[in-house]
């Protein structure tokens, strides 16, 4: 995996073990070695978008995928709000999904930046929420 991606051996077991998260591009080119798309490489189910690509298999765009990741990692760093490496992706992929569905072109890279604004104002929002009500996220002890 190492030769096809380009990532040194021992950050791909960082990232195996879960004490590290690729960052959209790495996991793209992940992703892509392993013949899979980076909504499955995360563990996510397939869904269906208005993007397919060639062989009829649901992908996430591109652009919005970097966008997000991009948008979520600055307003998680700002607001210093810390995610455990393995909830970053899900939460990538969620947001990427929520700009997929007010895109009129999932495919436009100039319309994913455009939707930046959008986003962040949305993560922004979730996070204060998160803030005002805090251990509502957390499971009823057992």
């Amino acid at each position: 995996m190492s030769a096809k991606t380009g990532i040194p051996v021992g950050t791909l077991n960082k990232y195996t073990a879960g004490t590290s998260m690729p960052s959209f591009d790495k996991a793209a080119k992940i992703a892509e070695a392993a013949g899979m798309s980076v909504a499955e490489l995360a563990g996510e189910p397939p869904r269906q978008t208005q993007s397919q690509s060639m062989s009829g298999r649901a992908v996430l765009p591109a652009e919005a995928l970097r966008v997000a990741d991009e948008v979520l990692r600055r307003v998680y760093r700002e607001e210093g709000v810390k995610l455990p490496a393995d909830a970053l992706m899900p939460e990538t992929l969620r947001h990427t999904q929520a700009m997929i569905d007010r895109m009129d072109d999932p495919a436009d890279a100039a319309e994913a930046r455009a939707l930046a604004p959008w986003l962040e104002n949305r993560v922004r929002r979730e996070l204060q929420a998160a803030a005002a009500a805090p251990g509502t996220g957390k499971r009823e002890v057992s």
